[in-house]
């Protein structure tokens, strides 16, 4: 009698100490299912901003592209004036020259 007793005294006790394992193990469990969770909550919110960082950076990418071209052809312009304006300033040059000439030759 007293060894059945013991017997199930040790099985309780055995019992209970796997609830408390399996308890143990269960709050493991939840907890790495909530940090999992958390992870890929992260990974997706960090592919959301890789994405819009990605838009924004083609986005300024095209402006500097469009703002590069601008500029290339506001150079053109700039450099097609100053061309001209230095031809016509040498036309008044050599114009002034032969009159110079011309006067010189009245002269001597």
């Amino acid at each position: 009698m007293f060894k059945i007793k013991a017997v199930h005294k040790f099985t309780e006790l055995q019992a209970k100490d796997h609830e408390d394992h399996l308890k143990h193990f269960q709050k493991l469990v939840q907890r790495d299912d909530e940090i999992e969770q958390e992870l890929f909550k992260t990974v997706k919110e960090a592919e959301f901003m890789r994405r819009k960082k990605d838009t924004e950076l083609k986005k300024l990418q095209e402006q500097f592209n469009e703002i590069k071209k601008q500029n290339a052809v506001e150079i053109k312009k700039a450099i097609s004036k100053a061309f001209a304006q230095e031809q016509d300033f040498e036309q008044k040059l050599y114009r002034e020259k032969a009159k110079l000439d011309k006067v010189f030759k009245i002269l001597f």
